[in-house]
This record gives C-alpha cells, structure tokens and sequence, in this order.
C-alpha cells in the first residue's frame, strides 16, 4: 500500500537493496514477521526473529481467557506462569491487563527470553514480569502453556490429566508444519 500510494518517490540505493532483500527473501517462504521483525498481539507490537515462534491470533484467545480469569477472582493477587515463552507475547499481554498480578516467563531458549525482555521493554511492561531459563522440562509439558493461579481452577479450562488439580493449564496452538523450536 505505501508503495502504491508513493509511487512517485525515489527509493534510495540502500531502501531499494533492503527492498530487494525482502523480496528475495519471501520468495524463498520465509514469514512476513520474520524479514519485518514485527509482529501484532492484541493491538501491541511485537519483535519475532527466528529464536521465536510467531504469535498467532488464536493464542490472543488464550491470552484473554487467562486475563479474564485472573482480573474475575477475588481481590488476592494473582500468579501467572507463562510456560515456552517465547516473544513473552502472552506474559505481556497479562502483564499489561492484570496491574496486580505477578507474572513469571520460563524458556528453554535464551534467544527466546532475550527477545521476550527487549518486548517488555519495548511494551513498557519489563519491571512486572520475572524472566528465567528453565534448564530442561519433560516434553509433555512442553507443549502447554500453563497458568498457576494460586490453588484455583478456571471454570472450563481444560487439563491434561497429569496435571495437578490447583493449575490450570492451556493448549497453546498448533504450529505450521516445518516450523518448530
């Protein structure tokens, strides 16, 4: 659209070869997200590089049930853990809709987390998320981002059966094929 609607400006050599750059690079398949380096969740900007999985718009579904539920219990603060962190997309959004609430993002990855501290920041949310490496996690929990609410369940929130009965946990999306972490 921009250059639809600049048609008349001159690109500079330096534009014109990122330009070219880009291009070569989404003929090759490479994601949108990850030759912008942006990437929208609920309504704030993101940075994705390749250490992250791209935020999809069914985990803002996920992010609001979670925030929904934490900001509907009583006047207690709560605690979220946002387990596969990644661009800290969910711990953010928690963050930035429960003033109150502690939130704690795990990884395995420390590009991950790097990536997930430069969003906070840039979300102006830093000082109210903890960030930790997780040093390894059995893979069946892998696959789940969990939200540890202080001994209280969800109505409706699914758990896997192995799951202790005071933390609700949530299924995070499917990924693409050809596209793991």
């Amino acid at each position: 659209t921009f250059l639809i609607s600049h048609a008349e400006d001159q690109l500079d050599n330096d534009s014109l070869r990122r330009f070219r750059a880009g291009v070569d690079r989404r003929a090759m398949g490479e994601p949108v997200q990850y030759i912008t380096g942006i990437q929208d969740f609920f309504g704030r900007q993101f940075r994705v590089t390749p250490d992250v999985l791209i935020p999809r718009p069914e985990t803002e579904l996920l992010a609001e049930r979670a925030w929904t539920f934490l900001t509907t219990i009583d006047s207690r603060p709560s605690t979220a853990l946002d387990f596969g962190t990644g661009s800290g997309c969910v711990a953010i959004a928690l963050a930035a809709h429960c003033p109150t609430a502690r939130i704690h993002a795990v990884d395995l990855s420390a590009g991950a987390l790097s990536v997930a501290r430069e969003n906070a920041v840039l979300n102006g949310v830093a000082e109210r998320i903890e960030f930790r490496k997780a040093a390894r996690w059995k893979s069946a929990n892998a696959v789940f981002i969990a939200f540890a609410v202080l001994g209280r369940l969800a109505d409706g929130m699914p758990q896997p059966a192995a799951a202790p009965a005071a933390t609700p946990r949530m299924r995070s999306p499917p990924h693409p094929p050809g596209r793991t972490r």
